[in-house]
């Protein structure tokens, strides 16, 4: 469990519609999701034959009711499978699949989308500048947005590029070791750390386990597949995580789905409830309390030491829903 100051403190799951909990308001999946102004900001795929995916919700984390559908802003270009990070009171949206059910005209390749939730207005960025089509890994270290891997063209790519918000230019950054898409990612501070994912185009395919870090101090990456690094890989190799949640030191994989053959842990449906925590400290990995509802195409947040998980397919390949899920300290 979880530990501050050296002591323990026990954390627990809880799902809507328990502990006050609502469940969304409409279906997603392969969501993108970060909180600014005490408010989750999240976007996604939505049910085949509507066009869900272009709605902007937003959740009241001090109040824990959602806004009204519609009252955000909605995205130049729609789609799914954005990374996204949050600066300065913005969010920075890239790229985006256009889209995950088969809807036309979202044209969110390469772009690079902001949202101002205090004017409710989305602008363009200076595009990313390579193809980039959508399901990459990003972090936000320093004044610096680092963006790696993901789908180009239909096809996985290791190319890497840094984002500064401030100036709205890129620069470079050498290239990821081992390509992969639908990974985990998320940062400590330092470094840029990415978990798992796939290495081929966007269908199903054996996830990977590789645990791949960028150190920006010295430009240089290391890997668990490079011998003598002592990085242990994931236990469970995973993709669809979204986000790798950092929570108190540590980093929470979520979820995940897995193809083609059975795994011993994986549910009925094909994805996970696996909860697995890496200590970059240490350098070890431990398991966590299951979800309450296994998961793929999710966008772990957090926000006052809990994570929050809204939307996300209980299933393999294409699906959505509108479930919510809270891991947080059974004392709060």
């Amino acid at each position: 469990m979880p530990t501050t100051g050296g002591e323990c403190e026990a954390y627990a799951w809880a799902a809507a519609p328990a502990n006050g909990l609502s469940p969304l308001p409409l279906p997603l999946a392969e969501v993108s999701a970060a909180v600014l102004a005490d408010e989750i900001i999240l976007f996604g795929d939505g049910i085949l034959g509507t066009q869900d995916n272009r709605y902007t919700v937003t959740y009241n984390l001090t109040t824990k009711v959602f806004n009204d559908v519609g009252s955000a802003a909605p995205r130049p270009y729609w789609g799914d499978h954005s990374a996204v990070e949050v600066f300065n009171g913005e969010l920075f949206a890239f790229a985006g699949l256009c889209c995950q059910h088969f809807c036309d005209g979202c044209k969110a390749k390469s772009q690079v989308q902001i949202f101002n939730p205090a004017t409710n207005v989305w602008r363009e960025g200076q595009p990313v500048p390579w193809d980039l089509d959508g399901a990459a890994a990003t972090a936000l270290i320093g004044d610096s947005i680092y963006v790696c891997g993901g789908l180009s063209n239909g096809y996985v790519t290791t190319k890497c590029g840094v984002y500064s918000p401030d100036t709205d230019t890129w620069s470079s950054m050498p290239r990821l070791p081992k390509a992969a898409h639908h990974t985990a990612a998320g940062t400590d501070g330092t470094k840029f750390y990415i978990f798992g994912g796939r290495q081929r185009g966007n269908t199903l395919s054996q996830p990977i386990p590789d645990v791949q870090i960028y150190d920006p101090a010295s430009s240089t990456w290391v890997s668990s597949r490079f011998p003598g690094s002592g990085i242990p890989p994931m236990p469970t190799p995973r993709t669809g995580m979204g986000k790798a949640a950092f929570l108190r030191g540590e980093f929470y994989i979520l979820g995940g789905e897995w193809y083609p053959e059975d795994h011993p842990d994986v549910l009925d449906a094909g994805t996970f409830d696996l909860v697995e925590i890496y200590n970059p400290e240490t350098r070890t990995w431990r398991m966590g309390l299951p979800m309450p509802v296994g998961l793929h195409g999710l966008y772990p947040v957090v926000w006052q030491d809990q994570i929050f998980v809204l939307g996300g397919n209980p299933s393999i390949d294409r699906g959505a829903s509108t479930t919510f899920q809270v891991y947080a300290p059974t004392s709060s």
